[in-house]
């Protein structure tokens, strides 16, 4: 019977279950060796003092824009909110308007 069920027939529906199954369990074995390959690669290299220090300040500068991102996104859902109140009060603020004009530029220096 359990050869029935592990046979190779298309038409059988456990059959495919077992095979995503499969396939599902296997790719993450093999992504995680990968993956944890990488990383002791990389710890062994970071390791040095000056590579150290040049990977935080890339990684507080990669937040930061991550976060400047995220911020614009919020004030331009915020204008187009169907609220005028809040409409008004976002473009009163000083603050959010040098945010927009703000990364204005940014957008424009990366394009």
């Amino acid at each position: 019977m359990i050869i029935k069920i592990l046979s190779l027939n298309k038409d059988n529906l456990i059959n495919g279950v077992f095979i995503k199954v499969l396939t599902f369990w296997l790719v993450n074995i093999i992504g995680g060796i990968l993956f944890r390959i990488a990383q002791n690669t990389t710890n062994k290299i970071i390791k040095v003092k000056l590579i150290s220090k040049i990977n935080a300040i890339g990684g507080a500068l990669f937040c930061t824009s991550m976060m400047y991102i995220l911020v614009y996104f919020g004030i331009l859902l915020l204008i187009n909110w169907p609220n005028f109140q809040l409409q008004n009060s976002v473009n009163e603020s000083i603050l959010a308007q040098l945010v927009l004009k703000g990364a204005q530029k940014f957008f424009y220096l990366i394009s």
